[in-house]
């Protein structure tokens, strides 16, 4: 049902190691005399590609429908970027679950890291979106500040898509 973010994210760094490569290459001088512009183009593009690596992918993740449907609670992401900030994201701390290259469950989760600027652990939900629907309900019914009327509202709104 799950599959690990490692798998991508080495799949992005071999990409990144071989495009860098592959421009180092091209950036090469062929002669003793400077750089021309196709040599000055070639090392800018290295220059994105650097750049490209040091960017945090997971900065720019949008919130799944599914869990739009879930209370934001201001307070909670507060108290979990002051504990990210000093103890990091610990290993106790539920990976960010991501379906359709969205974040599924833990936008809380998701937005304390940002602000302790700490990189979070990710997994990938792999089911249809009544699966996912089920899984979300499952987990934020319970963990969060869901009252029976909300769930109710929840389940019949997640019942119409």
């Amino acid at each position: 049902m799950f599959t690990t973010s490692k798998r991508i994210q080495k799949e992005r760094e071999k990409y990144i190691r071989d495009l860098t490569r592959q421009l180092l290459t091209e950036a090469r001088p062929a002669h003793r005399q400077g750089w021309g512009i196709s040599h000055l183009l070639a090392a800018y593009r290295i220059g994105q590609a650097l750049n490209e690596l040091g960017t945090q992918w997971w900065w720019d993740l949008e919130i799944h429908e599914i869990d739009l449907l879930f209370p934001w609670d201001e307070n909670a992401v507060n108290a979990l970027a002051n504990d990210m900030q000093r103890n990091g994201y610990r290993e106790d701390c539920p990976p960010i679950m991501l379906f359709e290259h969205q974040v599924l469950d833990g936008k809380l989760r998701l937005e304390a890291a940002r602000r302790a600027d700490v990189t979070p652990r990710f997994e990938f939900f792999d089911g249809d979106v009544r699966e996912a629907l089920r899984y979300a309900l499952r987990l934020n019914g319970s963990r969060q500040s869901v009252s029976g009327p909300q769930r109710a509202v929840i389940v019949e709104e997640a019942s119409a898509r």
